[in-house]
């Protein structure tokens, strides 16, 4: 696989991970959760946290 074809990859990734904290904050869910269920650092899930506000 070239190497732009694992950044995309990893580029897609980190977006599903985006997309799956935010329907995760609007269940309710802490952030340290988050970032435990989902491995994204709990700092970048209060970041979406306040964006979505």
């Amino acid at each position: 696989m070239t190497e732009l074809g694992r950044s995309l990859i990893k580029e897609g990734k980190q977006e599903n991970a985006r997309e799956t904290a935010k329907r995760a904050i609007k269940k309710g869910m802490s952030d340290e959760l988050i970032g435990q269920l989902i491995e994204l650092p709990v700092e970048q899930i209060h970041t979406i946290r306040i964006a979505m506000r």
